[in-house]
């Protein structure tokens, strides 16, 4: 839906129900803010982001599968996943 289209839609509420949208947006608002925000994650997770948008934009930059066991059989033989479980 446009901008102009919504708009239009908004001007025909009933002027009673400002309130409820008003509310509405804000909150919309507060959880788009929230879920864009990485001011909340530790140096690691924005390290692993990156990545994740770099093979994301480059697939021949990580491994690939279709398959779970795959994937599981790939980290127990490498050892990788030690590193999951550390505390």
């Amino acid at each position: 839906m446009s901008l102009e289209l919504l708009e239009k839609k908004l001007r025909t509420l009933p002027e009673n129900s400002f309130d409820e949208v008003d509310e509405f947006f804000d909150f919309i608002l507060f959880r788009f803010e929230r879920e864009i925000s990485q001011d909340d994650f530790n140096e690691d997770t924005k390290v692993a982001l990156r990545e994740v948008e770099e093979m994301k934009a480059d697939p021949s930059k990580g491994e690939s599968y279709t398959d779970v066991d795959a994937i599981i059989l790939y980290l127990t033989r490498t050892g990788t996943h030690s590193d999951l479980f550390k505390k």
